[in-house]
C-alpha cells in the first residue's frame, strides 16, 4: 500500500513537471515570434504557414568590407552584362558572349531561375534592355543572417530604366554568393514602402564555377573613387540627387536653388561627361573622414564621410573657407595673401563660377567694363581658355594697392610658350575678403 502511494506521488509530480515544461516552451515560442512584425492570418489550420507572414525590416549596411564585397559582386554582374551586349561579329567575340551568359546564369540563384523559367535565350533577350546603360548602387541594406549566410538588398539605379532591386546572398564561410533579380524581389519578397523582406531566407548556397568571390582589402583609394563615381553618375543622371548630396550651407551659398545647379551642370555637361579622378587625399577629422579629390581638369571635390556611402560634398575651397585656410591666410604676409586670393579667383573662373568671380571685382571696374555678370561671363569665355593656369611674375606694392603681373596659359595644352598677359590689381579687405580688377583687352 505504501508502495502504491509512493508511485501515485511520483507520477503526480512528474505530470506537474511536464505541464510546467509545456507552459514554459509555449511562452518562449510566443516571445520569439513577438520580436517580428506579423501580418494578419486566419485561424490555426492547415493554411497557417501560408497565411503567417513574417516581415523582417532591413537596415543600411554599415560594414565597409561587407559593402565592397557585395558591390564587387554587382559590378561583376553588370560587367558580364556589357559583354553580352557587344553585338559579337567574330567567333572569339561570340565565345566571349556565350561565356558571359554562362557566367551570369551561374551567378543567379537556381531558385530564381526555376521560378521564372530563365533559359539562356530568355536571358539574352532580357539583358538587351541594359544596352548602353550606366548603373549606380543607390542603397544597400542587410538583414539578420542565418548560420552562415547574410542577405543583402541592393537598390540599383540604371540609366534609361530606373531603379531595380537585387537580393544577394553571401556565404562568408565558403566565399560564395547568389543573386535574385528585380522581378523576384518585387513580386514576392520586398515591400518598398515599409522596407521589409517577407518570409525570405537563404539556407544554403551551392558552389559552382561562377559564384565565388575573393575578399579584398578596401583602401582609401577605393572609397575616394566610389564617392567620385557616385556623384558623377548622379550629376549626369539624377541632378536632384546630386544637388541634395551637396553640403546644405554650401549649396545654398554657391547655387541657391536646384534650378541654378541644373543650369550649371547643363552648361558644362560636355566637360563633366569625361571627368575622372586624378588624385585624392584622405584626412581623418575625428568624427568624420574627408576625401579631397581632384579630376584631370583640376576641379576639386571635397567629400565629408560620416558613414559608408553617407557623405556630403563641396565643389570648391573658396565658397566656405575651411578653418585650415583661414589660419593659413591669417598667418600669411601680404604677398602670400594676394597670391592665395588670385588662386581663389582662378578657381572660380575654371569652375565656371562666374557669379563668385564677378562678386570679387572692384565696383568701379565692373561699372566701366562689365555692367552685368553676363557681360563678364562672355568676356572670360571669349578671351581665355576652358581651364586656365596663371603664371605669376612681378609683384609690387603701391601704397596698399597690390599689382601682380602674370601670363594666362591653357592648362590643357602642352604649349608652354603661348599665353596672354593678365595683370591683376588687388586691395585686401577685412578677414579673407578682397577686391580686384585686371587688364582688359
Amino acid at each position: 500500500m505504501k508502495k502504491i502511494k509512493k508511485y501515485i506521488i511520483f507520477f503526480t509530480i512528474l505530470l506537474i513537471a511536464i505541464i510546467i515544461a509545456l507552459v514554459v516552451m509555449t511562452t518562449g515560442r510566443r516571445k520569439i515570434n513577438s520580436e517580428f512584425k506579423v501580418g494578419e492570418y486566419g485561424d490555426a489550420d492547415e493554411n497557417y504557414e501560408e497565411n503567417h507572414v513574417i516581415e523582417e525590416t532591413v537596415k543600411k549596411v554599415d560594414n565597409r568590407t561587407e559593402y565592397y564585397i557585395v558591390k564587387n559582386i554587382i559590378d561583376k554582374y553588370f560587367e558580364y552584362i556589357d559583354v553580352t551586349n557587344t553585338n559579337p561579329s567574330t567567333e572569339l567575340e561570340r565565345l566571349d558572349s556565350d561565356f558571359a551568359i554562362e557566367t551570369i546564369s551561374g551567378m543567379l540563384s537556381p531558385k530564381y531561375i526555376e521560378e521564372f523559367n530563365i533559359t539562356s535565350e530568355k536571358l539574352i533577350n532580357e539583358l538587351q534592355k541594359y544596352k548602353n546603360c550606366d548603373y549606380n548602387i543607390e542603397e544597400m541594406y542587410t538583414k539578420e543572417k542565418t548560420i552562415n549566410i547574410t542577405t543583402y538588398l541592393i537598390n540599383v539605379n540604371v540609366s534609361q530604366i530606373g531603379n531595380l532591386y537585387f537580393i544577394v546572398g553571401v556565404d562568408f564561410e565558403n566565399n560564395i554568393f547568389e543573386i535574385y533579380g528585380d522581378e523576384y524581389v518585387k513580386k514576392y519578397k520586398y515591400n518598398e514602402d515599409t522596407q521589409t523582406l517577407k518570409n525570405f531566407e537563404i539556407n544554403n548556397i551551392e558552389k559552382n564555377s561562377f559564384n565565388t568571390y575573393t575578399g579584398e582589402i578596401v583602401t582609401d583609394q577605393d572609397i575616394a573613387i566610389s564617392y567620385f563615381n557616385d556623384y558623377k553618375y548622379n550629376m549626369l543622371n539624377n541632378v536632384e540627387k546630386a544637388y541634395n548630396s551637396l553640403d546644405e550651407e554650401y549649396r545654398n551659398k554657391r547655387f541657391g536653388s536646384l534650378e541654378e545647379f541644373s543650369r550649371y551642370i547643363q552648361e558644362n555637361i560636355d566637360i563633366f561627361r569625361d571627368i575622372s579622378i586624378n588624385e585624392y587625399i584622405c584626412n581623418n577629422k575625428g568624427d568624420y573622414t574627408e576625401y579631397v579629390c581632384r579630376d584631370q581638369n583640376e576641379y576639386v571635390y571635397i567629400f565629408k564621410e560620416t558613414a559608408i556611402m553617407d557623405y556630403t560634398l563641396q565643389l570648391d575651397t573658396y565658397t566656405i573657407p575651411s578653418e585650415d585656410f583661414i589660419k593659413e591666410y591669417t598667418d600669411a604676409n601680404v604677398k602670400e595673401k594676394v597670391t592665395m586670393n588670385i588662386q581663389k579667383f582662378m578657381d572660380m573662373i575654371n569652375n565656371h563660377d562666374y557669379k563668385s568671380a564677378y562678386n570679387v571685382l572692384n565696383k568701379e571696374f565692373k561699372d566701366k567694363y562689365f555692367k552685368t555678370e553676363e557681360d563678364f561671363k562672355q568676356y572670360i569665355k571669349n578671351t581665355y581658355f576652358e581651364i586656365n593656369r596663371l603664371g605669376l611674375k612681378e609683384f609690387t606694392d603701391e601704397n596698399g594697392v597690390y599689382v601682380y603681373t602674370g601670363i594666362m596659359r591653357d592648362s590643357m595644352s602642352d604649349d608652354v610658350e603661348y599665353g596672354k598677359d593678365m595683370n591683376i590689381v588687388m586691395r585686401l579687405k577685412s578677414g579673407t575678403e578682397f577686391e580686384m580688377s585686371f587688364e582688359v583687352y
